[in-house]
């Protein structure tokens, strides 16, 4: 076997052990190895050609590991037209696409590091090679706004799917580390660690290197206990909060007079909720129990003649349509407390979910299946809303966190650097996923580093799937549910004190 099939051997299985983590948590350790299999492959890369193919190769296949979850949209059943095998086909070559924008970060990793090596000492290699790590990660979610953007896109760095820190946040006793700055922090040691690793196996005997890797996990376990941050909580004021979770899968939209059905199931939710008297009720994103048609003023003051002035704070939220080519996912708070209607808008769209990239566009119609491009089209409408900022919100209110923010590593950050809030509210819906284990586990790690680093606590609602309380801690609290419905239930958490 040649040298150069040798080393793509190594970049190749650098991307699984990267990536099966994403898919087998109990493996998640491995990146770790991933990472000191690909400087392996580096140091053995003879030209910056080669290392650009190894780089991308590795970051790739790490991808089709982190993004797997795109496969549980099968069968597509927005479409109201027959598909097929073309679900299939379209599905893959999505997964492939995404994964191969992410993997160009490898690819940016692999070519200045192959570079820069002879320069360093083997200690400020490490140090420079773990910046280029986390960095390679964020030129990776780039170029994926990049490479999707369209009608409702932006340019941005929100996509974090598979990075290295994610992984590492699986374990209580590394996960604290996330104060320090978040899953950039955790990627950053991550990569330090195999790093370390791949220097003593280059540098040392096998029983040196063997002696050295159990020093290290022992050091690395130790050193997460001692500098476990003491998390400060007296901030919270331990308000209670209604989660209102709901079972609207995309067969529903099958369903005729789905709006008036959709309402009623909400409505009878959010009744059942303020008869717990919380100080919160949370719906799932996209729950239209507030007509878009009224303002936010007329719409609590509807609200609050058919409640008996409750002073539970309601967030909910729904498609709005500002004009005939404007349509953006709003969020409505019944303030009563403050005694007022408010309305914020979602940023960050979801390319595929909630706009159409103009390669899906353009390719769909070069297949002669205008129809059907015309049909996503109108579907994924959203458009980022002009309601845009948080800061002016009241005291009372939390910040609000759409759905797939929460991919943004700084999502919540951005929240609490504008003000102070009580809590993090994140609505969710993902009725297009039919019940992804695969993405719940990789979203309950983003909001557990999220809540360590911004010290706020998270509370979810979600659409097919199930709320929950994200503690300082990084804790995961499932609440078992108080009142349930045809299409819903009410579960209730107190913020921790």
């Amino acid at each position: 076997m040649s040298t150069r099939s040798h080393t793509l051997i190594l970049y190749s299985l650098s991307g699984i052990s990267l990536g099966i983590g994403f898919v087998l948590p109990i493996f998640s350790l491995m990146g770790v190895v991933g990472v000191g299999l690909f400087v392996a492959a580096v140091s053995r890369t003879p030209s910056w050609q080669q290392a650009a193919l190894g780089g991308i190769l590795t970051g790739t296949i790490k991808s089709l590991f982190a993004t797997m979850c795109l496969w549980n949209t099968y069968p597509v059943l927005f479409i109201k037209l027959p598909l097929g095998l073309a679900q299939v086909l379209t599905i893959g070559l999505y997964w492939v696409l995404f994964s191969l924008f992410l993997g160009i970060g490898g690819m940016c990793v692999a070519v200045v590091w192959q570079a820069a090596q002879k320069y360093l000492s083997l200690w400020w290699g490490a140090v420079v090679f773990s910046v280029l790590w986390v960095l390679g990660e964020v030129v990776g979610s780039f170029v994926f706004s990049v490479g999707t953007y369209g009608d409702g896109g932006s340019i941005n760095t929100a996509f974090s799917f598979g990075y290295l820190g994610y992984l590492l946040g699986n374990h209580q006793w590394i996960i604290g580390l996330a104060q320090w700055g978040g899953v950039y922090v955790l990627s950053f040691c991550g990569a330090l660690l195999g790093y370390i690793g791949w220097m003593y196996n280059e540098r040392f005997s096998n029983r040196q290197y063997i002696i050295g890797i159990v020093g290290l996990l022992l050091f690395g376990t130790v050193t997460g206990l001692l500098v476990m941050p003491t998390f400060a909580t007296e901030s919270e004021e331990g308000k209670v909060v209604a989660i209102i979770d709901t079972t609207f899968g995309e067969d529903f939209f099958t369903r005729t007079e789905q709006d008036s059905y959709k309402y009623a199931q909400v409505s009878e939710a959010v009744a059942a909720a303020l008869k717990l008297a919380p100080d919160y009720i949370l719906l799932p994103e996209d729950s239209r129990f507030t007509n878009s048609e009224i303002s936010a003023t007329g719409a609590y003051r509807l609200f609050r003649f058919q409640t008996s002035d409750s002073k539970t704070i309601i967030i909910d939220t729904g498609r709005a349509e500002l004009s005939a080519d404007e349509t953006v996912l709003r969020a409505t708070i019944y303030d009563g407390v403050g005694k007022k209607g408010l309305e914020i808008d979602k940023q960050y769209l979801v390319p595929q979910g909630e706009f159409m990239p103009y390669f899906t566009d353009v390719g769909l119609r070069l297949l002669g299946k205008s129809e059907i491009a015309s049909q996503i089209f109108k579907k994924l409408s959203y458009r980022p809303g002009p309601l845009h900022s948080q800061a002016q919100l009241p005291a009372q209110i939390p910040g609000i966190l759409f759905c797939f923010e929460s991919t943004d590593p700084r999502g919540v950050r951005k929240l609490v650097q504008e003000r102070t809030v009580p809590f993090i509210a994140h609505p969710i819906s993902h009725a297009w996923f039919h019940e992804s284990q695969l993405l719940w586990q990789q979203q309950d790690v983003m909001l557990k580093i999220q809540a360590i680093w911004n010290q706020v606590s998270i509370v979810s609602a979600g659409n097919m799937m199930h709320g929950a309380l994200y503690t300082k801690t990084g804790e995961k609290i499932t609440p078992t549910p108080a009142v349930t419905g045809e299409s819903w239930q009410v579960s209730v958490v107190r913020l921790p004190k």
